[in-house]
C-alpha cells in the first residue's frame, strides 16, 4: 500500500513513509512531535488564504447573485413550481459552497471531522437554507431574504471550515457541541419527516373518504 509524500505527493511505500525524510524530495516526513506530516500540515497557511479569497469574492459578487435570482424567483412561484424552485436554490447554494469554497479545505480534515463537517452542513441548509429561500416568493422582499440567506449561512460554511482545520492541525478531537447538534439536528429531520409523512397519509386518507361521500 502507498501514500502520498506530504510534500511532493508522490506515492511511498510503508516501508519509505517509517523513513525521516522523502526518498523523492528529500523533505522530513515528521512534524517534529513524534508525528507523521501531513498535507495539512504543509498546506495550511496557503489554503487558510486562497479559501479567504474565495470567501470574498462569493460575497461580493455571489450575495448580488443571490439577491438578483431570489428577486426573479417569484416569477416562477407559482403552483407546483414553488416546490421545485426553493430546493434548487438551497441544492444550488449547496454546490458553490462544496464545489468552490471549501474543495480545497475540507479533503484535508480527518475522516471523522470531515463526516461532521459534511453532515453540518448540508443540515443547516436543511434548517436555514430551505426556510430562508422559501421567503423568496415574496415580491421585493424577497431579495433581502435571499441575500441574508446566502451571505449568512456562506460565512457560517467559511468560519466553521476554518475553524475546523485549525482543530485538526492542532491534533484536536471533535467537541462535544459539535456531536450533540448533529444528533439533534439528525434526530429533529427524521421526526419532521415522520410527520409530514403521517400528514400525508392522514390527508390522502381524509380526500378519499370526502370523494367516497360525494360520490353517493
Amino acid at each position: 500500500m502507498t501514500h502520498p509524500c506530504p510534500w511532493c505527493l508522490e506515492p511511498l511505500s510503508r516501508a519509505e513513509r517509517k523513513g525521516a525524510e522523502c526518498p523523492r524530495c528529500g523533505r522530513p516526513l515528521g512534524d517534529g512531535n513524534g508525528g507523521a506530516m501531513r498535507q495539512l500540515d504543509v498546506r495550511y497557511d496557503a489554503v487558510v488564504a486562497e479559501q479567504g479569497r474565495r470567501f470574498l469574492r462569493l460575497m461580493q459578487a455571489g450575495t448580488p447573485v443571490a439577491a438578483l435570482v431570489s428577486l426573479l424567483a417569484p416569477l416562477v412561484h407559482w403552483g407546483g413550481l414553488v416546490l421545485i424552485s426553493v430546493p434548487l436554490l438551497a441544492v444550488g447554494h449547496m454546490l458553490v459552497l462544496r464545489l468552490y469554497l471549501v474543495s480545497e479545505s475540507r479533503p484535508l480534515l480527518g475522516r471523522r471531522r470531515r463526516f461532521f463537517h459534511r453532515w453540518l452542513t448540508r443540515l443547516a441548509l436543511l434548517w436555514i437554507g430551505l426556510p430562508g429561500y422559501a421567503f423568496t416568493a415574496i415580491p421585493v422582499a424577497g431579495a433581502l431574504a435571499g441575500a441574508a440567506v446566502f451571505a449568512g449561512l456562506t460565512a457560517g460554511v467559511h468560519y466553521y471550515t476554518l475553524w475546523s482545520l485549525g482543530r485538526e492541525k492542532d491534533r484536536q478531537p471533535l467537541t462535544g457541541w459539535e456531536k450533540f447538534l448533529l444528533v439533534a439536528l439528525v434526530l429533529g429531520t427524521i421526526a419532521v419527516l415522520a410527520a409530514l409523512a403521517v400528514l400525508t397519509l392522514a390527508v390522502g386518507f381524509t380526500l378519499t373518504k370526502l370523494y367516497a361521500w360525494l360520490a353517493k
